[in-house]
């Protein structure tokens, strides 16, 4: 990457991204791309079409690629390409080391099973089964457990937690021998598949069955690892690429953009059953870290998942979208409680708290970007709010209707009362104690009842009455006229909301 100020690490066959350059700047890069004999560089579209002219003239002179990145796509995507054709390079010219075609899990764990003397399955980071040994004889309860639930059953992993073989796991590349496992289980051997310190890629487990393990077994586990890793790695890049699939088409619903059907099709969402869309953020206005925001997408597809909801989950900025089919009967309240689940999960599953709201229920992938900007509009009033929480669109209909219009109020300041800014002025004068604006607020909120009013600013409603004829005088305003004090309404909470959007 090449960035203002940053001198980039050049060399044959580089891909090279010119990152924040201005135009100016960009025929120097690719010169230097050219000495260093670098494959191409990548750079975002210029405005002017001259630009791009002169772009394209510098990069046959230097005799280097260019490739010129539309303004709209963002410089992740480009990244997320280029590493996964890089890594598809790497992975095409590796061979496996055991003669299992690489990926085959199944097979692997066939051949795992083989060289260790036990049954085996293999599990992702999260624990869920993505493979196992074929076995004949009687199967240990664990395991015919964690393969009909697709995961690791609670009783061992709150059993793996608590001797603290968990974190060991998390944190060691060392084989975990357990053989007090829950329910009198059988001996297990369990080892992380990972790539040096990182993060592991999944778990191996190794079960007794009718006779114990071969005293070979830990040692031989502890050599397979090296070899299992290239197949978890081209399992997660398949698995990757089908989930950055399946979240562009949710995306090209959520926005109305191409086939709409066709892509729900794709995605299996029913074409006459109810559709619901949650979207949900981060209660926080600061900035969160790229894997934050992936821990968050994780979250909500899993808790949809645990509530065994078909959903289809994506990202669009700072919101999460899920479209979930609500079977034909089901209740709305069921989408109310898994929201709720999300909410209060968030902290632990995160480290974030979070805001969720849902849309009413739609017929139809046409519907979705509507019930899209439901969402939006109702997770917005959930912010508002400023606390962690859950709304559905229908409870908060009216609170929205008011946003949206004090949203338009804000972007046309030819709609607006000047009888207001006559109070703001003698306000900041400090003439009526300065609390003209806040004496009309508190009168519209408490519905146009004097005594409310007074109770609620702690005055008397003498006091109030004449406040309220002083605003009538400057402003001209017939506070008896329910349009008027609608219309006053509106344009406060505007200004409130807006800050002096509305002030000259």
């Amino acid at each position: 990457m090449a960035e203002p100020d940053v001198t980039p690490r050049l060399g044959p066959g580089t891909l090279v991204l010119g990152i924040g350059l201005g135009v100016t700047t960009i025929p120097d890069l690719l010169a230097a791309a050219a000495r260093a004999r670098s494959l191409a560089v990548v750079v975002r579209g210029p405005a002017h079409d001259d630009a791009g002219t002169d772009l394209a003239a510098a990069a046959r002179a230097a005799g280097v690629g260019l490739f010129v990145l539309d303004p709209a796509t963002p410089w992740t995507d480009l990244l997320t390409l280029a590493t996964d054709a890089a890594q598809e390079r790497g992975l095409d010219a590796e061979e496996a080391d055991d003669g299992v075609p690489l990926g085959d899990l199944p097979a692997l764990a066939d051949a795992i099973a083989d060289m260790v003397g036990g049954p085996v399955t293999l599990e992702d980071a999260e624990f869920r089964v993505l493979a196992y040994s074929r076995f004949v004889g009687i199967m240990d309860p664990g395991r015919a457990t964690a393969i009909l639930g697709r995961r690791m059953p609670p009783e061992w992993s709150e059993h793996l937690d608590r001797t603290g073989a968990l974190e060991q796991l998390r944190s060691t590349n060392e084989v975990i021998d357990v053989i007090d496992g829950p329910g009198n289980a059988n001996r297990r051997l369990i080892v992380a598949v990972r790539e040096g310190a990182a993060r592991p890629l999944g778990f191996i487990w190794v079960a007794e069955a009718a006779g114990p393990l071969p005293a070979h077994a830990v040692e031989t586990l502890r050599r397979i690892v090296p070899i299992a890793v290239p197949h978890y790695r081209r399992h997660h890049e398949l698995l990757s690429a089908q989930h950055r699939h399946r979240q562009q088409l949710v995306r090209a619903l959520l926005q109305g953009h191409g086939p709409l059907q066709r892509y729900a099709d794709e995605l299996e969402l029913p074409r006459d059953e109810p559709l619901v869309v949650l979207a949900v953020t981060a209660a926080t206005e600061r900035d969160l870290p790229p894997r934050t925001w992936e821990r968050i997408v994780d979250h909500v597809a899993l808790s949809c998942g645990a509530r065994r909801w078909d959903a289809a989950v994506t990202r669009i900025g700072r919101t999460v979208f899920a479209i979930a089919h609500l079977s034909r009967g089901g209740h709305t309240d069921a989408v109310s409680r898994l929201a709720h689940d999300i909410v209060l999960r968030s902290a632990p599953a995160t480290g974030e708290q979070l805001c969720a709201a849902s849309s009413p229920p739609a017929i139809g992938a046409r519907a979705l970007p509507g019930r899209r900007a439901e969402a939006e509009r109702a997770l917005a009033i959930c912010r508002s709010r400023g606390t962690q929480g859950f709304v559905h669109y229908d409870d908060v209909r009216a609170e929205v209707i008011v946003d949206q219009a004090t949203a338009a109020l804000r972007s046309r300041p030819d709609l607006r009362l000047p009888g207001l800014d006559r109070l703001r002025v003698e306000d900041a004068r400090g003439r009526g104690g300065g609390q003209l604006l806040i004496t009309l607020g508190a009168y519209l909120e408490s519905g146009g009842a004097i005594p409310a009013t007074a109770s609620c600013l702690g005055l008397h409603p003498t006091t109030v009455r004449y406040r309220l004829d002083r605003i009538s005088s400057l402003t001209g305003f017939d506070l008896d006229d329910s349009t008027t004090r609608l219309a006053c309404a509106l344009e406060l909470r505007a200004t409130e909301s807006g800050g002096d959007a509305l002030t000259p």
